[in-house]
């Protein structure tokens, strides 16, 4: 949970970037990217993590309701 309000903050201060190049770190190297590649590779993060989210919370609904429904 924490790297995704990490991610939301990463994106709010692209989002108020004036299109200067950005230092994104990947794995253990921080990589020079200009704004948009940095705004894309952040949402696409993004995106997985509700991904996550949704698959975790379909499963638990289904497990929901085989408890009711046996």
């Amino acid at each position: 949970m924490e790297e995704s309000s990490n991610l939301d903050d990463a994106i709010t201060q692209l989002m108020l970037g004036e299109g200067e190049e950005i230092q994104l770190l990947l794995g253990e190297a921080l990589v020079l990217v200009d704004e948009d590649y940095a705004t894309e590779y952040c949402l696409k993060k993004q995106v997985g993590f509700i991904i996550q989210f949704l698959c975790v919370v379909g499963v638990m609904i289904r497990m929901y309701a085989e408890m009711v429904l046996t």
